[in-house]
């Protein structure tokens, strides 16, 4: 025990009375002096800390007065060029117009006025017009705005050998083309006589380029067409590119199994 302290009674705490006179705590003070030492810093460190000062808010700027606020007119702008872009990924490789090729707005609004005719009714004709043919061996190849969409086939030689044509008329096989450029397996139609097959053939290509894709599996001219890649010929792009693969291969089979040769083999041949 340390020298000159005795064992302090928890109520009545008393000194050694042999040892050094130290001074008298009661015990009220002495047994709460930790704590009330222990409040009375807190309390003073308290007053010695600055202030709290409110943290200011950083305010909105406002745009200077008399001058206009461009943010919402920008975002407005963005979302716009957001949606161009979308739609113009979206837009088919060929467009088809109908009378909107030829007419203003306002000119096919007068014109239906004047004749009592819908609109819509100037789709066909101005569809129509921009058909034309273009011969070859075999019939004729069918262009709408001077890209291949179909061909009319001369079935007329296949029909004498089978003995089953009739008339002194040529007949025509109408197909059109599918989504790799080739000609469709079916035939849309039989037609005899050029001139006929010719009307004809506007008239249903034309009906087919309006018309939207109904059996994914069977699609429309008008999709086939606005989602095909042309060459600038006008022909299926793709497909030229296979054609002109085709020729090379036989180009060089014809190279490989037959061709002139310098000395003539026996029997004063050239050729292999």
């Amino acid at each position: 025990m340390a020298n000159g302290i005795l064992t302090l009674n928890p109520n009545f705490p008393e000194r050694n009375p042999e040892g050094e006179k130290l001074p008298l705590i009661e015990a009220p003070v002495g047994a709460g002096i930790g704590l009330a030492l222990a409040n009375f810093l807190k309390d003073k460190n308290k007053e010695n800390l600055p202030e709290k000062i409110d943290e200011e808010k950083t305010p909105q700027q406002e745009p200077p007065e008399g001058e206009p606020d461009l943010l919402p007119e920008l975002t407005k702008q963005t979302a716009e060029e957001v949606i161009r872009k979308e739609i113009k990924e979206k837009e088919p490789l060929n467009k088809i117009q109908t009378w909107d090729k030829f007419l203003t707005k306002e000119q096919v609004e007068k014109a239906s006025k004047e004749n009592n005719i819908p609109i819509k009714d100037f789709e066909i004709p101005a569809l129509q017009k921009q058909i034309t043919f273009r011969k070859h061996n075999f019939g004729y190849d069918i262009l709408f705005d001077k890209k291949r969409v179909g061909e009319l086939i001369d079935i007329t030689q296949s029909l004498i050998d089978f003995g089953t044509q009739q008339g002194n008329k040529k007949t025509f096989n109408l197909v059109f083309i599918d989504r790799d450029g080739t000609n469709q397996r079916d035939a849309v139609s039989t037609i005899d006589g050029i001139d006929f097959a010719k009307e004809k053939a506007k008239k249903l290509v034309s009906q087919d380029l309006l018309r939207d894709t109904t059996e994914p599996l069977y699609p429309s001219l008008r999709d086939i067409f606005q989602n095909l890649e042309y060459d600038k010929k006008g022909n299926p792009a793709e497909l030229q590119k296979e054609v002109k693969k085709l020729k090379e291969i036989q180009e060089k089979n014809k190279k490989a199994y037959g061709g002139f040769i310098d000395k003539p083999l026996t029997g004063n041949s050239r050729y292999i």
